[in-house]
């Protein structure tokens, strides 16, 4: 079974990061890590993450002066250990099968996979 890394870069996602995790950690696929890298956040984000790193395993962060979202992502990938790598926003959540669905695809010999997402407002 691969490993996959789930790089989430974290820029003042306090109200929200919190949820994002909690979808990513609900997965039916279990082995993955999952990589927070708190970007200069100005918020209590860093202080989230600590917390949510020490209550899982799975989860590490680490913590670096603002450089912006796509430097963010490559550091992300220099951390990583996982054979697959996926990105997702502080501000997003998944399906617990979000990771399976991709993997599946990737396991018949293609050499990328790309999602799409659905735009949900306030009222779910």
């Amino acid at each position: 079974m691969n490993k996959v890394s789930i790089i989430i870069p974290v820029y003042n996602a306090s109200s929200y990061i919190e949820k994002c995790v909690k979808s990513v950690l609900k997965q039916t696929y279990k082995n993955i890590e999952i990589i927070l890298i708190n970007d200069g956040s100005t918020d209590n984000s860093l202080e989230i993450i600590k917390k949510i790193s020490k209550e899982n395993e799975k989860v590490k962060y680490y913590n670096q002066k603002n450089i912006g979202v796509a430097n963010t992502r490559n550091n992300g990938i220099k951390y990583s250990s996982g054979e697959y790598i996926m990105f997702i926003d502080n501000d997003d959540y998944i399906d617990s099968d979000y990771v399976e669905n991709f993997v599946d695809a990737l396991d018949k010999d293609t050499d990328y996979v790309f999602g799409g997402y659905r735009r949900v407002d306030l009222q779910g």
